[in-house]
This record gives C-alpha cells, sequence and structure tokens, in this order.
C-alpha cells in the first residue's frame, strides 16, 4: 500500500472535484459564480458609472457648473464605482462595504437621497 506524504494528502484533499456537494457547501451562494460573470458584472458597473457621469455633462446648466466649482472638493485620485450589477448576495454586501468604506475616506455620498415631491419639483423649476 503506497503512503502519501501529508503535503500532497492535504493538497488533494484542498482541491475539490468541481461541482461537488462539498464544494458547493463550501462556497456557498458563489458556488456558480465563475470569472466571466465577475467580468461582466464589473462591465456592467462601469458602464452604469459612465453613463451617470454623461448625463450628469448632458443636463447640467452653467449655473449649476460654477456652483459646483465653488463648492468642490477634491475628487478621489480613481473613481469609485458603486456595485449595481446582479450579483451573489454576499459578495455583492462585501463590494458595497468595499465601496462605503472608500467612499467614506474621500468624503463622497455613497447612498443616494430620496427627494420630496416639492424638491423634485424645484430641481426641475416647475
Amino acid at each position: 500500500m503506497k503512503t502519501w506524504p501529508i503535503t500532497e494528502l492535504v493538497a488533494k484533499i484542498r482541491k475539490l472535484p468541481p461541482g461537488s456537494q462539498l464544494e458547493r457547501q463550501e462556497l456557498g451562494d458563489l458556488a456558480d459564480w465563475s470569472r466571466i460573470a465577475d467580468n461582466v458584472a464589473r462591465l456592467v458597473d462601469l458602464v452604469d458609472y459612465w453613463l451617470r457621469a454623461e448625463y450628469v455633462k448632458w443636463t447640467a446648466d452653467e449655473d449649476e457648473i460654477k456652483a459646483a466649482r465653488r463648492n468642490r472638493r477634491k475628487p478621489p485620485p480613481f473613481p469609485l464605482i458603486p456595485p449595481v450589477a446582479s450579483r451573489p448576495p454576499s459578495l455583492h454586501q462585501r463590494l458595497q462595504e468595499i465601496y462605503e468604506a472608500r467612499a467614506a475616506e474621500f468624503n463622497v455620498d455613497s447612498e443616494s437621497r430620496m427627494v420630496s415631491d416639492e424638491e423634485f419639483d424645484q430641481l426641475l423649476g416647475l
């Protein structure tokens, strides 16, 4: 009978067969999450961030731009991209916590604020 060195045995045990019940139990809701799915979710986050930034450029008027420049804070050295794509709940929560921590470092509003009907009408100039 062949004896296995302990390191070789541990290495074989740690590499779980793909799709096994033990792997699913260990990974939880990330069991079906792949690198391709993660890359697509990151692209969705990036496109959402880009579209929001472009929308602000398209809809801002000169007075808003001047007021924003007067109250300007130094922006972060890298874009803070919030996770918006559909992901497994545990991963989404972890990424949201990372985003909120980074946003807090740079004093960036990490949450959108609900406005009343009157405030909304005032923003639209109605």
